[in-house]
């Protein structure tokens, strides 16, 4: 692969509230850490929410004093924290999902920013025993009502393939692209996240390069899940391979606070400057 000098915007995953999902810096203390991400050269936000209205007094008002974007909307607390998801076997959950999703539809709209798919599409492989296929099909007839109504609210969904251990639904990158495809909405794009490539893809740019067309953001989380550079992940590669299929898009950091918050946002942000005007050689 040749020269691949580019700029790349810069986004992190934060959340005003603590919770037990863990790949997220300052969570509990936003204020704090808006003001230190911005200080160091992020550009953007992802906001991990249980709930919407957590949003609406607090965060975007922060965001904008420190000149942020709200970049994107993380939605896996709904089933980490509430046991809700759009796959849930049981009818009433599953609509209770549904519901929550509109809701963060709704508030995305106004700030044009993504929601994202991810956790809670549920199927960890510790749910109770049921059919995949029955999960599957959940699943699917929840974003048949999600995406037409996210289209009329000019929003995208990002749909995000999550490690075997994490769910059993849309594992890779090209189940993802399957799925994408066979719905034919426009507004449904990939989340590729290199700590679920990691685990999932023979090759991390080889999927990227079949997701061009749909790839919609890029979450970096070295292999162990800490600040990139802090694991094995081959990030100048990937940093080529984004240049080469010309991503337009932010890089958005998702990764636990160790040794603790400021070190892992300092840490990314540094290494990411220093590997995005690399040369990798093919």
């Amino acid at each position: 692969m040749g020269n691949t000098s580019a700029h790349f915007k810069k986004s992190v995953s934060l959340s005003p509230q603590r919770t037990g999902f863990a790949p997220l810096l300052y969570a509990g203390r936003l204020e704090e850490g808006l003001s230190i991400i911005s200080e160091l050269g992020f550009e953007g936000v992802e906001i991990s929410l249980k709930e919407p209205d957590e949003a609406f007094a607090k965060v975007v008002p922060l965001m904008a004093a420190h000149d942020l974007t709200l970049l994107s909307i993380a939605t896996g607390r709904s089933y980490y924290d509430d046991h809700i998801s759009l796959g849930d076997p049981q009818e009433q959950n599953r609509r209770a999902c549904v519901q929550r999703m509109k809701a963060f539809i709704e508030f995305a709209s106004g700030y044009q920013a993504f929601v994202i798919i991810g956790g809670i599409r549920g199927a960890a492989p510790h749910s109770p025993v049921v059919p995949l296929s029955e999960r599957e099909g959940q699943f699917r007839l929840s974003l048949q009502e999600l995406l037409p109504f996210a289209q009329a609210k000019r929003v995208t969904l990002l749909l995000e393939p999550l490690n075997r251990y994490e769910s059993m639904i849309v594992n890779s990158i090209d189940q993802a692209l399957d799925l994408i495809e066979s719905l034919g909405f426009s507004n449904f794009q990939i989340l590729a996240d290199t700590f679920h490539m990691n685990i999932e893809e023979a090759s991390m740019e080889e999927s990227l390069l079949r997701a061009r067309d749909h790839l919609g953001l890029v979450h970096f989380a070295d292999s162990n899940r800490l600040a990139p550079g802090w694991g094995h992940i081959a990030f100048p590669a990937i940093v080529c391979t984004l240049r080469t299929i010309a991503y337009q898009g932010f890089i958005n950091v998702e990764v636990l606070p160790v040794p603790n918050d400021q070190d892992a946002a300092r840490q990314s942000i540094g290494f990411i400057q220093s590997i995005e005007h690399a040369e990798v050689k093919a």
